[in-house]
């Protein structure tokens, strides 16, 4: 079991991102798994490809009986996957981060696109990620 860390006056457990929607992330953490936000300080004041995740490793506030969490910080990364933000946006976005092992998988049907799975292959290069 991990050991809770005091930081600012609040207990905060660390936890492995598994999912995002938009803002929203689920965290598993020692107290089990956690739909969590993340903090506005670290929202506002830290640079796109810096916040959480995921597969990131984090830092964050549980408030149990919700069954929820703030994210309060991002531990260093390992490796991650970095793209171009999809629309009209032309920032940088990680899609995923400490890998180990890329597996990339494409559907044989009408959305197949050899071309993309070259780009994600030569991310995966890159960022010295083994495919």
């Amino acid at each position: 079991m991990c050991a809770v860390q005091q930081i600012s006056g609040r207990d905060q457990l660390p936890g492995r991102v598994i999912s995002q929607q938009r803002h929203y992330l689920t965290v598993v953490t020692a107290a089990g798994l956690l739909q969590a936000d993340i903090a506005g300080r670290l929202l506002h004041t830290s640079a796109p490809l810096e916040r959480p995740a995921i597969g990131d490793w984090v830092m964050c506030s549980p408030r149990k009986s919700e069954q929820r969490a703030t994210i309060h910080s991002v531990l260093p990364r390992s490796s991650c996957f970095v793209r171009k933000e999809v629309g009209k946006r032309t920032g940088p976005q990680v899609i995923a981060a400490n890998i180990d092992v890329a597996f990339l998988v494409m559907t044989m049907g009408e959305d197949f696109n050899l071309s993309r799975l070259e780009r994600y292959l030569a991310l995966t290069k890159e960022r010295v990620i083994p495919p």
